[in-house]
């Protein structure tokens, strides 16, 4: 008996499910960007100058023209003025006198005045935010590299917290895993902003970077073990779209506050709430009937029998015995493999598709989230810039979905958007600076390919490996992404913003066409074994198109005696 079995009987997506599905995938989905993503803001730097008290009842232009030494920007060669810089000079003499540099200069007889470092802190123009950690820790200028730091912390800490809570929900259970980031997640958000000292906020970014992944992860995969088989795609879709809708109002929260600290309170008000129903959160059954905890399971199952209008499951405890034997019998019939990594760097078709994979993974992340970052860099408000970004995922998810499942399946859907996508961000570098709306249209139109290519390295992923090493090659994508994620930050802030779309734009070029090199997944059946894995599309023609009609079989993609080794080797 298979527990798919005994989820017809209880329902396979009555209320039950649907209860979770809101009170927990969605809306942790939805909040996941104002934990994950409000960064952004909290470290965006506002116009600044070096602070000379005389001055403070000045004008904000009146302070610059008299501090900030005017300089040539490099990239659109007009004249701004120096921000971590000022005038050496006596600003005593400004006090009483409504003079320019030009009067002083006259007056003190000087042709070249001197310039030293900002020696009393800085000045923020405060049109945008009231304070942020760039303002309140100032981090400018011989700082400024904190900025970048704060990114790359958060990202080292996905990369540990991502193995670690996986380990600790198959301990633990999944419930229990989810309610441990729950008051993680509130000490972390508000821990930088009562402390308010570079060291804590770095810690603590890096602690949040751990937490965040698994906030969102664990009620997914609670809730894909809780439906059948046919509502598992569902939930991936309403998790995107959960994710979209907090990425549209995470730039409203925080133009309607202007403060970190009222944006971290938001922040942990919206987690306080989950602590208002968190008992409706069930634990897997699966990750019960595993543990042999067959007594809770039975509870839980006939509590969503009762509440999806079902009747109670007759016998229900030895067909929950029954189903925990035979997944004992899977587990101990499965492959063992002690190394994945040396499976799959011994194989030359797994190794192939493993480099290949990782490197699309590491690409779609960091053409994401570069763009994503560049919202300081863009035309216009940044808060509007975040938004238009945000908004154009939500085609992004429907076209994708559409696409995949045509002709063009998953290895041509991705080469062609990606190759889009990496053309796209090529423009701006031959664009004349006089038209930076170009850049702004260029990167929403990379977002939206970047976003549905993302889409497809999941959904290709997960039907690419076989099973004894598939959670081992996605751990390993999600890894590559990490790297890239912790490299963008550099690429964005040390950059220009033609420099940094180009470089995006030249590895999403390369990497359409050697993606193509994949084989296709769609409507093939899962491979099983190593074996099966080791020739998955072997044979495949490079210039073929996915099958619609009809399911495939691995062997129908190999040859005669590639067949006989694949029924030897079962």
């Amino acid at each position: 008996m298979n527990f798919e079995d005994i989820l017809t009987e209880v329902g396979e997506f009555g209320y039950y499910q649907k209860r979770t599905a809101v009170l927990y995938l969605a809306a942790s989905a939805l909040l996941l960007p104002f934990y994950a993503i409000t960064a952004i803001f909290m470290i965006s730097t506002p116009k600044h100058w070096c602070n000379v008290n005389q001055l403070a009842n000045r004008t904000i232009d009146e302070q610059i023209s008299l501090i900030s030494p005017a300089v040539i920007d490099p990239y659109y060669g007009t004249e701004t003025h120096d921000s971590c810089n000022m005038y050496d000079i006596d600003y005593n003499y400004f006090v009483t006198n409504e003079a320019n540099i030009s009067t002083y200069k006259s007056a003190m007889n000087i042709s070249v005045l001197p310039v030293k470092p900002c020696s009393d802190g800085w000045s923020y123009d405060h049109y945008f935010y009231d304070n942020n950690a760039v303002t309140v820790l100032d981090l400018v200028c011989d700082r400024s590299n904190y900025v970048s730091l704060t990114f790359n912390v958060a990202s080292i800490g996905t990369l540990v917290g991502t193995p670690f809570f996986g380990w600790l929900s198959d301990k633990i259970g999944r419930r229990r895993t989810y309610q441990i980031t729950l008051f993680v997640i509130i000490a972390t958000i508000l821990s930088p902003t009562i402390l308010r000292d570079l060291t804590s906020f770095l810690i603590f970014r890096g602690f949040t970077g751990l937490i965040v992944p698994s906030f969102y992860q664990l009620p997914f995969i609670i809730l894909v073990e809780l439906v059948g088989p046919s509502y598992r795609t569902l939930m991936n879709s309403v998790a995107c779209i959960g994710w979209v809708i907090g990425m549209c109002f995470v730039p409203l929260v925080a133009y309607l506050t202007r403060d970190w600290a009222l944006l971290n309170g938001i922040c942990v008000a919206t987690v306080a709430i989950f602590f208002c129903y968190w008992k409706l959160l069930p634990e897997s059954p699966r990750w019960l009937i595993m543990n042999q905890k067959y007594t809770e399971a039975e509870r839980q199952l006939q509590e969503m029998a009762k509440l999806n209008g079902r009747p109670p499951v007759q016998h229900l405890m030895e067909k929950l015995k029954a189903v925990g034997k035979s997944m004992s019998n899977e587990n101990q019939a499965t492959e063992k493999v002690d190394n994945a990594l040396v499976v799959f760097l011994k194989n030359p078709i797994l190794r192939r598709n493993l480099i290949i994979m990782s490197v699309n993974w590491m690409i779609c992340s960091g053409i994401y989230y570069g763009i994503q970052m560049n919202v300081y860099n863009f035309s216009g408000n940044e808060f509007i810039n975040f938004f238009l970004l945000s908004v154009v995922e939500i085609p992004a998810y429907l076209v994708g979905w559409f696409s995949m499942e045509t002709r063009l399946g998953r290895r041509w859907t991705f080469a062609l958007f990606m190759l889009l996508c990496g053309l796209s961000l090529c423009v701006p570098a031959i664009t004349p600076v006089e038209y930076p709306v170009v850049s702004t249209v260029m990167a929403m139109l990379g977002k939206f390919c970047v976003t549905l290519t993302f889409m497809i390295v999941y959904q290709q992923g997960a039907e690419l490996y076989p099973t004894a090493i598939r959670n081992q090659g996605l751990g390993i994508g999600t890894m590559a992404s990490m790297v890239a994620n912790i490299i963008m930050p550099y690429v964005v802030f040390l950059t220009d913003l033609w420099i940094s779309l180009l470089v995006l734009g030249i590895l999403g070029i390369i990497i359409s066409f050697v993606s193509t090199i994949l084989p296709e997944t769609l409507n093939v059946n899962l491979p099983q074994t190593i074996h099966e894995g080791s020739v998955f599309g072997k044979n495949q023609k490079y210039f073929s198109f996915a099958n619609t009609k009809s399911i495939t079989k691995i062997a129908d993609n190999i040859d005669a005696k590639e067949l006989e080794n694949l029924n030897a080797f079962h």
